[in-house]
């Protein structure tokens, strides 16, 4: 049983250490984190039996049984969260007060900054012309750029502390989570089984309280009482603490998306939910977006500010320039580029702010690089270098197929924006036009102009939807043809191109492994291709595959329908075919139609076949090219219908837009606008080279007028009609119905009348008239070589001019200057033919050319077509007053017939022609006599080509032709190259293969010097003449280099012959041959000047020789056939083996026929034996006289016939040349060889035969030629004998080497033939200088059908090759008249350089594939400022018709037509006429080039200040980022204020559970004494009781 004293002792115990945690309690009130203790006091008992039930009822006194903490999960969560949200907004109003501090200091914030600019501006707009207001305009620029800057420095300022403060607290979180998970390790390792230590759970809570005030957590409680933390308000977020582990919080910070969170090595947390941090994150992606929207302000007042100041004319009459800078970029390559690539790249400050976001990607097939804008579209290309008009991008290494990088801007415009200008006079106050009214006007309309933005047609632009290359098959294919799409304004050059689809195969097989051949029909004929295993095996894929067809590595079988086999071993080439692969299979294209095919796979074993898909040929889309205002520059005029339906708005059209034609055929190649444009169309232009025969009736000797000169042009009236075209271009007497006019013509009017007629009737449908006067003056035959000529001169109705001068050796040339020097009073110029033979007179307008008051030397005329060409059959003599009546030619892209009244049933048919629009140009001069052919293609066109993925396939298959008169022909040579049989074709290779095959049967000249000692000195050199061209050959360094039009036409070297001994030495001699030949015929010609002694070509060495060597040529027969109609005892005998004719027998009989077929002539020859002698011999003279008679007649021709006497006739091929200026002739016969000499016998020479001696020694002409050894018969002797003829000598044969003998008329030249095989080479040399030093040639071939027989092919003109094409130039003083034609073009072919900065539709021919491609380049900046100058002109008051012209091209660019107000668009302004005018009153629009008291440009530049309803100012755009801030900064104040009640609620509620309240404690303080005393007391009590007790015993 308990006694007093241990149940006061337990009371004192219990009481001391409640009054312990009541003074806990008081001493830790301002302790941060600690929570009210309370002490439980629990009694002691005992347990109840018989023997202790008192005491279980007294019990046994008190005990502490718990020391509690004042604490409630809910309310201290709810705190936790409260204060989250607390300091998430109060963070977030702090920082953004400072934000709104920063962007509206008080005074001179950037909106204030950007009035006070406008400001300035508005004070030079007033007064222009005052240099003051423009200094303080430049200040007050260079302010605006610092305000912006400071700006933006502030806030990049501002945006560096709030990440720092970020840094720091997500660093103090880190912290205080590892603090937490030791308080949770701590917690863990305490409190197994016992009380919890109150101290660490304050700590805990402590922890999780500063948490919470840092970023907004959840938190779940252990049962020890350690916790789980996860961020956000939710437990299933991310868990930062679970017991001791951690996961470390880390910001990542973006440019414009403020901060997120990455939690430990993987989750990113983008947005925390509450906390000081989630305040602070706000408010930065508050700060970057602010700092974007201000640099994006910066980036739109730079764009539009240099936009409309580059539109104004400066101070001294200069274009605006850029104001401002602002954008930087910076290469991101890809990381998948085969290399690290050097890109680098150079800015053009003001222009780089027009550039835009661009990705560069390589294309190792044409190894250029492209850029493409956000839209795919490419802005820009390059090889090494891409210029994107105010940014050029360098690529300094080679890069592979598929390699890019991107081009970006970066952010920070408002940081690095800059003002440019530096003086007050670069304010571009003026604007770009200037309106001077004619002074002449006598209307009332005004004229007024305002800036605009000019809308784009709602049309896909061209350099969007194509690809920028004009390859046939890079083309993008349309659905419809129509309004496909529009050429923006911008664009400078342009090339468009329409394809077809060539006849194509396409052969389908999984497996390449499985393919074991092919075939496929074209006509009647099968072609096989057997695939090997062995092949298969040694393909990589299907395109290695096509390669090997391509290539000839696998070759075809050809068949015909029968199966048997034609051919083996067919090459695709060769059959003008092209393959390619694709992932599916094989495609094969050409120019001819697939009839069938098969494809051929083995599987597993089993062998099939299946069907190839077969397509044919789909002739190109045709389409035309417009202004938005309905002009047509390009294409095939429409009919009225047609354009009634297609100039339509939705079409992209203007409302008031008025078809016109007129600039659709450009003269000499200038256009709309002064646009240079080719517009090739297959075939080319259907043209009348002359309508002289139509005019005159078919009398064209009435278009030269003598004595009374008169013009004789009589009154008419021409029928124009559009035709049905045949398939060789010409026109066909088929109307289409487009065009049926009539133009009257009156009597005597200039050729130029009619045209100027012809063309304000026909320009609108597209013909275009071209009217031109040319005359030839020529020295009448047996006028004198040298003397004085005397006439006047006069164009229409212009005053004669005399006209004087002295010529020599025929050679007209000295009267050009003087014609020339008067021809601004006779309005005719002239030009002198390359041989100097011919003058050619030109009225360039068509007005007719007289020519009076004649004297001197005799002179014939003749008038001329406008390619040079006679209209007279003959020459008239010009010996007495004369006018000279122009020419007319008509051209049109539609085929068309003319006819005249004075002869309606007589037409004059359009033909095509490739050098009109065709893809060939002509440039005529030297009067005709110079012709150059240029090839006007892109070469992309012509080449065998495929698209990558092999499913776009394009055979190459147009076909050049070079045609032009050879060997003395009236009929054309023509010499045809396809382009799918050469593997270059570049415009320069092809013009090179097609002379070359032209040349290949021309002349091989050669010039040899005399023996040289030495080789040159070192920098010698020699200029020579080979054909037409120069070429200069120096000697450096060893070598012969050299110079002229064509790189290795000819080679100079060091020949060297001898055997090195003493009886043979080495001698050297330099040479120069032309192994590609010249088609003049023609030897080389040493040019005056240069070393020649060097080079053994002094005038000196008679040694020097010049030579011209034929082609090899095969037997020929001269004499094919030879009869005789009579009696049988007279016979004829031909031999073919030494051309002779023989006539034996008894006798000939009068009346007799003997019938000879000689040259491919057959004559019959009726004998009259009354006349000539009844002789062999007679026969024969009467034979060779009517035989003569022929060639005389030149009904045979290059025959010599030679009389030997006894019945023998002799024939021989003869040949002319010149040399020098002696006619030469070249006689080749066949001759026989004589056997055996026997004895004292003789064997026949023939002059000009080479014979060889053999077996023994002979003697000819006096000379003894030992075995071996040659010799050349001469005229005299006859016969050679044998050198011995007894003693027993063997006796001598003689061999004639070759079977020919040649003769030459010119001792000069020594003539031989020799023999190669079955063919025959015939090689001339002559001597070039003669003893006296003079030059004895050049040797020329004259043209002839046996010159060219005889290997010597040859024309009237020489031909070279030049870059672009072929140039020729003619020798007879007439023109070469030699063409070139395209054949198998793909499509129609547009090609504009210097388009005017203006929108153009392009409409798409419905028929047809439906197919285009385009190269397009775009304007410089120098481009765009181009002066442009404009006239509103009145052109009929009555109708009300105005029209907007082009000055400097005099276009009519726009129709209007008035009811009192009108307005055209053009160059970013719209002008307006307000009122009406008089027929021809106009308003000039010119260029401003200096107007200082002019400020239009101004005002608008002002307007930019203001806000309209197509955009705001900038000023309110800065107002509105300010007022969005504003806003934001209200709005987190309000939720500041809200989270700040929550808190303190909360705050109150958590306080009065778990505060100490020091009233409270005192309160317990008290009675805890006032217990502690009484247990004391109680103790007191038991101890007087004990010692009563002990007292008592």
């Amino acid at each position: 049983m308990a006694s007093l004293f241990d149940i006061g002792k337990t009371a004192v115990q219990a009481q001391r250490q409640a009054l312990n945690v009541t003074g806990q309690n008081i001493a830790n009130v301002n302790t941060e984190g600690y929570r009210k203790r309370s002490a439980d006091l629990t009694e002691v008992s005992g347990s109840q039996s018989e023997l202790t039930s008192i005491t279980s009822q007294i019990g046994l006194g008190v005990n502490l049984s718990e020391v509690r903490r004042a604490y409630n999960v809910f309310l201290a969560s709810s705190t936790n969260s409260s204060q989250s949200r607390f300091e998430s907004s109060q963070t977030f109003v702090e920082t953004m007060e400072r934000l709104e501090n920063a962007l509206l200091p008080g005074e001179g914030d950037l909106s204030s900054q950007i009035s006070n600019f406008f400001r300035t501006l508005s004070d030079v707009e007033a007064s222009p012309g005052d240099l003051a207001p423009r200094a303080a305009a430049i200040e007050q620029g260079n302010g605006l750029a610092n305000a912006f800057n400071v700006t933006a420095f502030v806030l990049r300022d501002l945006e560096a502390q709030i990440a720092g403060t970020i840094d720091q607290e997500v660093s103090e979180v880190n912290r205080l989570v590892s603090s937490l998970g030791s308080v949770n390790g701590k917690l863990r390792s305490s409190n197994l089984g016992a009380s919890p230590p109150n101290a660490l759970m304050d700590e805990r809570d402590r922890l999780i309280a500063e948490i919470s005030q840092k970023v907004r957590i959840s938190v779940n409680y252990g049962p020890r009482h350690d916790v789980n933390v996860r961020l956000g308000e939710h437990q299933t977020g991310p868990l930062l603490l679970d017991g001791e582990r951690r996961q470390v919080i880390q910001p990542i910070y973006g440019e414009k998306n403020g901060v997120s969170f990455k939690l430990g090595s993987s989750k990113v947390i983008k947005m925390l939910d509450d906390g000081g941090l989630r305040g602070l994150s706000t408010a930065l992606s508050v700060i970057q977006d602010t700092h974007s929207q201000v640099d994006t302000l910066a980036d739109r007042m730079v764009s539009e500010i240099n936009t409309a100041h580059r539109n104004g004319i400066d101070f001294d009459g200069q274009f605006g320039r850029s104001m401002f800078t602002a954008r930087e970029f910076v290469v991101e390559p890809s990381l998948d580029n085969s290399s690290t690539l050097d890109v680098s790249f150079l800015t053009v400050p003001g222009l780089v702010d027009e550039v835009v976001d661009a990705t560069f990607r390589y294309n190792g097939r044409s190894g250029a690089w492209s850029a493409y804008d956000i839209n795919n579209n490419i802005i820009g290309t390059g090889r090494s270098e891409v210029d994107l008009n105010g940014l050029i991008v360098r690529v300094g290494k080679q890069a592979a197929d598929g390699d890019s990088f991107t081009l970006k801007k970066t952010s920070g415009e408002a940081n690095r924006i800059s003002f440019l200008l530096t003086d007050g006079r670069q304010i571009a106050a003026a604007s770009n036009f200037v309106i001077t009214p004619n002074n002449s006007n006598s209307g009332a309309a005004m004229l007024s102009s305002e800036a605009v933005q000019i809308d784009a047609p709602d049309l896909a632009s061209i350099t969007d939807v194509t690809n920028n290359s004009l390859s046939s098959v890079a083309y993008t294919e349309f659905l419809n043809g129509g309004a496909v799409a529009y050429i923006p304004a911008g664009v400078k050059n342009l090339d468009l191109a329409s394809f077809g689809q060539d006849p194509n195969l396409t052969l389908n097989f999984n497996e390449l492994d499985e393919l074991r051949g092919f075939t496929f029909g074209i006509g009647s004929d099968t072609y096989e291709v057997t695939v090997s295993e062995n092949t298969v095996n040694s393909l990589r894929d299907r395109a290695h595959l096509a390669d090997y067809l391509n290539n000839g590595f696998l070759t075809l079988t050809k068949k015909n329908s029968s199966g048997a086999t034609i051919a083996t071993g067919v090459g695709l080439q060769s059959i003008g075919l092209f393959a390619t692969g694709f992932e599916g299979g094989l495609k094969i294209a050409g120019s001819s139609a697939f009839t069938s095919g098969k494809v051929t796979i083995e599987s597993n074993g089993i062998v099939t076949e299946s069907d190839a898909v077969i397509k044919g040929a789909e002739a190109a889309s045709s389409f035309r090219v417009f202004t938005r205002e309905g002009r047509q520059i390009a294409g095939v005029p429409l009919s009225s219908n047609e354009a009634h339906l297609l100039l339509t708005e939705t079409n992209g059209f203007t409302s008031e837009a008025e078809y016109r034609a007129d600039y659709l055929n450009p003269i000499d190649g200038v256009g709309y606008r002064g646009a240079t444009i080719s517009n090739t169309l297959p075939g080319g232009y259907s043209t009348v080279s002359s309508a002289a025969s139509i005019i005159t009736a078919g009398s064209t000797s009435s278009l030269i007028r003598q004595g009374v000169i008169l013009n004789s042009t009589p009154a008419q009236t021409l029928s124009f009609e559009t035709a049905v075209v045949d398939s060789s271009g010409l026109a066909t007497a088929t109307t289409d119905g487009v065009v049926n006019v009539d133009i009257s013509v009156d009597a005597g009017v200039h050729m130029k009348t009619i045209a100027d007629d012809i063309n304000l009737q026909l320009e609108p449908f597209g013909f275009v008239a071209a009217a031109k006067t040319y005359a030839s003056l020529q020295l009448a035959d047996g006028a004198s070589s040298s003397g004085d000529i005397s006439f006047s001169l006069a164009s229409g109705d212009s005053e004669p001019v005399s006209i004087s001068g002295i010529f020599g050796n025929s050679n007209l040339s000295p009267l050009v200057g003087k014609i020339n020097q008067r021809s601004v009073q006779t309005g005719i110029t002239a030009e002198v033919s390359g041989d100097g033979s011919r003058i050619v007179l030109f009225q360039a307008d068509g007005k007719d050319i007289s020519i009076t008051n004649i004297t001197g030397e005799a002179l014939t005329v003749n008038s001329l077509d406008q390619n040079f060409n006679k209209l007279l059959a003959s020459d008239v003599a010009l010996n007495k007053n004369t006018k000279i009546v122009g020419s007319l030619s008509l051209r049109s892209p539609r085929a068309f017939k003319l006819s005249s009244s004075l002869a309606p049933t007589s037409y004059a048919f359009s033909q095509t022609f490739a050098k009109e629009e065709g893809g060939v140009s002509e440039t005529l001069s030297r009067a005709g006599t110079v012709s150059e052919l240029e090839i006007d293609l892109a070469p992309e066109i012509f080449k065998a080509q495929a698209s990558p993925d092999g499913l776009r396939i394009a055979a190459a298959n147009t076909v050049f032709t070079l045609s032009g008169k050879m060997n003395g022909s009236s009929s054309d040579t023509d010499i045809s190259i396809n382009t799918n049989s050469i593997s270059d074709v570049s415009i320069e290779n092809i013009s090179k293969s097609i002379v070359t095959s032209f040349r290949s049967t021309s002349a091989l000249p050669s010039l040899t010097g005399a023996a040289i000692s030495t080789y040159p000195s070192e920098g010698s050199t020699i200029s020579v003449l080979v054909g037409a061209s120069q070429y200069d050959i120096r000697y450096e360094s060893g070598e012969f280099v050299v110079q002229g039009p064509e790189s290795g036409r000819i080679l100079a070297e060091i020949q060297t012959s001898g055997t090195g001994t003493s009886s043979d030495p080495y001698v050297n001699r330099f040479a120069i041959n032309v192994p590609g030949g010249v088609l003049n015929g023609s030897s080389i010609e040493i040019l005056d000047g240069g070393d020649l002694a060097e080079f053994g070509l002094a005038t000196s060495e008679t040694t020097a020789t010049s030579g011209l060597k034929s082609r090899a040529f095969s037997d020929f027969t001269l004499v094919s056939d030879a009869k005789l109609n009579g009696s049988l005892s007279s016979t004829i005998s031909l031999s073919s083996v030494n051309d002779t004719l023989s006539f034996s027998g008894g006798s000939w009989t009068n009346g007799h026929d003997i019938t000879v077929t000689l040259g491919g002539v057959t004559e019959t020859i009726t004998l009259a034996t009354d006349s000539y002698a009844n002789t062999n011999a007679g026969v024969a003279t009467q034979v060779k006289a009517e035989l003569d008679a022929l060639i005389a007649a030149g009904t045979l021709s290059n025959i010599k016939i030679t009389d030997n006497g006894a019945g023998v006739l002799s024939f021989a091929k003869t040949f002319g040349a010149m040399v020098g200026t002696t006619a030469t002739t070249f006689s080749v016969s066949h001759v026989s060889t004589p056997t055996t000499i026997s004895g004292a016998g003789a064997a026949a020479i023939k002059e000009g035969a080479v014979y060889t001696v053999s077996d023994a020694s002979v003697i000819y002409n006096g000379t003894t030629y030992e075995a071996g050894s040659t010799f050349t018969g001469l005229a005299s002797p006859a016969t050679a004998t044998n050198a011995v003829t007894s003693g027993g000598a063997a006796n001598g044969k003689v061999t004639v080497v070759s079977g020919f003998a040649i003769t030459s008329t010119n001792s000069a030249v020594t003539p031989t033939i020799s023999v190669n095989g079955s063919t025959y080479i015939i090689d001339l040399e002559l001597a070039y200088y003669n003893s006296s030093g003079a030059v004895q040639g050049p040797l020329r071939i004259t043209p002839s059908e046996a010159a060219g027989a005889l290997g010597f092919g040859t024309a009237d003109f020489s031909m070279e090759l030049t870059d672009t094409g072929v140039k020729t130039t003619s020798y007879t003083g007439e023109p070469s008249n030699v063409s070139m034609s395209v054949e198998n073009l793909s499509g129609q072919v547009l090609s504009i350089n210097g388009l005017p900065s203006e929108d153009f539709i392009v409409l798409l021919d419905s028929n047809g594939a439906k197919r285009l491609a385009s190269n397009f380049e775009f304007n410089t900046e120098v481009d765009e400022k181009a002066q442009k100058d404009y006239r509103v002109k009145v052109v009929d008051a009555a109708a009300g018709r105005v029209e907007l012209f082009d000055v400097e091209t005099g276009t009519s660019m726009a129709t209007r037509f008035t009811n009192g107000v009108v307005e055209f668009e053009a160059s970013d302004y719209r002008f307006e006429l307000a009122g009406f005018g008089n027929t021809d009153d106009y308003f000039d629009i010119s260029l401003n080039r200096s107007n200082a008291g002019d400020a239009r440009n101004m005002v608008a530049m002002v307007a930019l200040s203001e806000t309209s309803p197509e955009r705001s100012s900038f000023q309110d755009d800065f107002r509105q980022i300010a007022l969005t801030v504003g806003s934001q900064l209200e709005s987190g104040r309000l939720l500041n204020i809200s989270a700040t009640a929550i808190r303190d609620a909360a705050l109150a509620t958590e306080d009065e559970l778990s505060g100490v309240n020091l009233d409270e404690e005192a309160g317990k303080l008290m009675e805890q004494q006032q217990a502690y005393k009484a247990a004391a007391q109680i103790l007191q009590t038991a101890r007087d009781l004990f010692d009563t007790i002990i007292g008592i015993m």
